[in-house]
């Protein structure tokens, strides 16, 4: 993997993907080894874990229901399990999971990424500004104590066949470089 070091941000998310990624691994986690990385310049030699994520996989499976109950399990041990030795620092952005992480990398996003600038309708949602205060809100005062993943989601679940056994396909996460302290989150959608 790579992820050039070209600002402050990206030098901070480089550092938490491999101190997270180390974390995860010692606890039993399904994520990549990192064999060796270079942080000068941003480079991470880890362990393959295929090309297939949960979102194309589920369509395929005959079994997708046990599939998903798999990965389910392994997200409440991720959150529960990956919260013990778990160092705040060497998160990139904030250190939990809190109420301008819900306006600022959620609401404002959601604004911004899909009603923007994916479907392009109008500019100005200001509208919709009280209802993303109230749920900031209400979802800041859930307790901080588990660890969450923050992009858990159907295309950052790796399927792979190599080295499965007889629980089936083997799982594998990634993109964990955003986990933080934060509330306990059970959902997961496949598509």
């Amino acid at each position: 993997m790579e992820n050039a070091p070209a600002d402050d941000f990206s030098k901070r998310e480089n550092l938490a993907y491999l101190m997270i990624g180390g974390h995860l691994n010692r606890k039993g986690i399904p994520v990549p080894l990192i064999y060796s990385s270079e942080l000068d310049h941003g480079w991470f030699i880890m362990e393959d874990m295929g090309k297939t994520s949960l979102q194309t996989r589920f369509t395929q499976e005959p079994n997708g229901l046990l599939l998903y109950e798999r990965v389910v399990e392994i997200l409440l041990r991720l959150q529960v399990e990956g919260v013990g030795g778990f160092d705040s620092t060497w998160t990139c952005q904030t250190e939990s999971y809190d109420r301008v992480v819900m306006r600022r990398y959620e609401s404002d996003y959601f604004r911004d990424a899909f009603l923007i600038n994916y479907l392009k309708l109008k500019s100005d949602w200001s509208e919709l500004d009280h209802s993303f205060d109230h749920l900031a809100d209400v979802a800041s005062k859930a307790e901080s104590r588990f660890l969450l993943h923050r992009d858990f989601q159907s295309r950052n679940i790796i399927i792979s066949d190599s080295g499965s056994g007889s629980s089936g396909p083997r799982i594998g996460i990634i993109d964990w470089q955003g986990a933080r302290l934060g509330p306990l989150v059970m959902t997961l959608h496949p598509f």
